[in-house]
């Protein structure tokens, strides 16, 4: 607004208030990360305290913030605003966070993105098999190959494989392969076997809400573990802190991952892909849960349907599959470059 006064303004899809607020010192030379935890409250709740005072967000400790509410025209979109009144000259400048649908690490990088494929099953463990003896491991293994020779024949990419041959890894294995190599999207490949033979069709899988509560209550359990997100060291914070901080890095990787998942569909439609009704579709994989890597799971058909089961078994095929989800991938960092340039 001007050089004393700087202006966040958040679009909410409904009533709420800052629950609480804080400003964490940079560590190690690093910038400060503003947190603002707000709660769902009732539109009376919402105007009854619009001048409330929330924390104490500038570095030497002084309380600059307040929630301002405003009501435009329609009465049902409502705004909180965070309006510095003003402004310590020794105060450092906060980077507002990535925008919906970037990523983090890739915005923070000059390298290319790294995309960590995970083919399912393998081993002693072969997944679905179709009436004609083939192997779920066998297929998700050729198409992760396939995806791999794409992704990277694009020039964008890094791209590593969690298995790169028929071996059995455990699923908090491919997780923390992913974490250790701190990837940037993590996509699981598998292919789907019902009791009903006709269904057919590929659908994306993210993490659902449910299974989010769930595994953000259990890293915060563990919140003392200095890598559950990656650049944040939780031993050293508060529990209150490392709660919030868990459960916000959860849900900006939930909204990545949904946005992902969205951009994927459209490109498998677009493809020669057939896909099911509701493609996009959401269930509590274990595989889906690393905390701040986007992540989604991939049912690339039925190998119970004899017709898909021999569609994936041809190169032909697969390779249009690869190329939908490497479209999907581009368009996924389009999104994220834009925004990273605005």
């Amino acid at each position: 607004l001007n050089p004393d006064i700087s202006r966040l303004v958040v679009d909410l899809s409904g009533p709420a208030r800052i629950n609480s607020a804080f400003l964490l010192p940079g560590k190690n030379g690093g910038k400060p990360r503003l947190v603002v935890d707000f709660k769902g409250v009732t539109p009376a709740e919402f105007t009854r305290t619009p001048q409330d005072v929330f924390g104490t967000l500038s570095p030497n400790g002084a309380s600059v913030n307040s929630l301002q509410a405003y009501s435009g025209k329609d009465s049902s979109q409502r705004r909180s605003y965070v309006t510095p009144t003003e402004r310590p000259r020794n105060a450092s400048a906060v980077r507002p966070s990535a925008k919906p649908g970037t990523n983090r690490k890739a915005i923070s990088r000059a390298e290319k993105p790294l995309i960590i494929l995970d083919p399912g099953h393998g081993g002693v463990d072969p997944g679905a098999i179709s009436q004609s003896g083939l192997y779920e491991k066998d297929i998700v293994l050729k198409l992760s190959h396939q995806l791999r020779k794409q992704l990277l024949s694009t020039g964008r990419f890094r791209v590593e494989m969690t298995r790169k041959d028929d071996r059995f890894l455990r699923l908090q294995d491919r997780v923390a392969f992913a974490r250790r190599r701190q990837g940037d999207l993590f996509i699981s490949i598998h292919a789907d076997s019902l009791e009903k033979k006709t269904v057919s069709g590929a659908s994306v899988y993210t993490l659902s809400e449910r299974a989010s509560d769930a595994q953000t209550a259990k890293l915060a359990r563990h919140a003392n573990q200095s890598d559950l997100i990656a650049g944040v060291d939780l031993a050293s914070e508060e529990q209150e802190v490392a709660n919030i901080l868990i459960d916000l890095t959860m849900r900006d990787t939930m909204n990545q991952s949904s946005f992902l998942a969205n951009t994927l569909v459209d490109k498998l439609k677009e493809g020669d892909v057939k896909t099911l009704q509701n493609t996009h579709r959401f269930a509590g994989f274990a595989v889906l849960k690393a905390a701040d890597i986007p992540s989604i799971l991939l049912e690339a058909g039925f190998l119970s349907n004899k017709q898909e089961a021999r569609r994936l078994n041809t190169a032909s095929y697969r390779q249009e599959l690869a190329k939908s989800i490497t479209r999907g991938v581009e368009a996924y960092f389009d999104h994220v470059e834009k925004n990273r340039r605005n």
